[in-house]
């Protein structure tokens, strides 16, 4: 994808970001919007829809698993999953997303507080996760 692309779904998960910490809900039309950008572009430049499909079912086991609460975080992994281009990244999104997510959740309850029966606000954990890919993508 041409590095507008990136910037643009960069900037709405930022923006997803802040509503999730802010209000710990976020209107559905935003990340639906934005998926499905993420998907037309992902096959206009790479022709697969692959790695969207397994992000999601990725962030569904996540899901399950309680590791986050709310089906934002499952679109967002899934605007993630629409910009992976091979295998490799999709095991390091895997781990970006275990390791981060880990750390960021005990972070989190830590400084804020946040009882273990409440949900964290998953999202900038995702939105650091995709700025990690976008780092390591460009840089190698």
């Amino acid at each position: 994808m041409i590095i507008e692309v990136y910037v643009l779904i960069g900037f709405f998960l930022l923006i997803m970001s802040l509503l999730d910490i802010k209000d710990k809900k976020m209107p559905s039309i935003l990340p639906t919007a934005i998926i499905l950008f993420s998907a037309i572009a992902s096959y206009f430049f790479y022709q697969t829809l692959v790695f969207g499909i397994l992000a999601f079912i990725f962030a569904l086991l996540l899901y399950e698993f309680n590791w986050y609460g709310g089906r934002a975080d499952i679109k967002a992994m899934v605007i993630i999953g629409f910009t992976l281009i091979s295998l490799n990244q999709f095991y390091v999104f895997m781990t970006l997303s275990v390791l981060i997510g880990f750390f960021y959740t005990l972070i989190f309850r830590g400084i804020m507080k946040v009882p273990a029966h409440k949900n964290v606000p998953f999202v900038p954990a995702i939105f650091l996760i995709y700025l990690t890919l976008c780092i390591m993508r460009f840089l190698i």
